[in-house]
């Protein structure tokens, strides 16, 4: 838990690009059909660019 909230703390921009990515995901999971293929494209370029910061 200690080594998570160290995380947190040192990385906040991509602890919250990867929540956002997450929260497209259960969007997408919600809505059907052409929104939600474009709410996973969106989840997972944000996965990428929270790799890249």
């Amino acid at each position: 838990m200690d080594v998570f909230l160290a995380y947190l703390i040192e990385n906040p921009s991509r602890v919250l690009v990867s929540l956002a990515s997450i929260g497209l995901v259960i969007f997408a999971a919600l809505l059907r059909g052409a929104q939600a293929v474009f709410a996973s494209l969106l989840a997972i370029f944000g996965s990428f660019l929270a790799m890249l910061l």
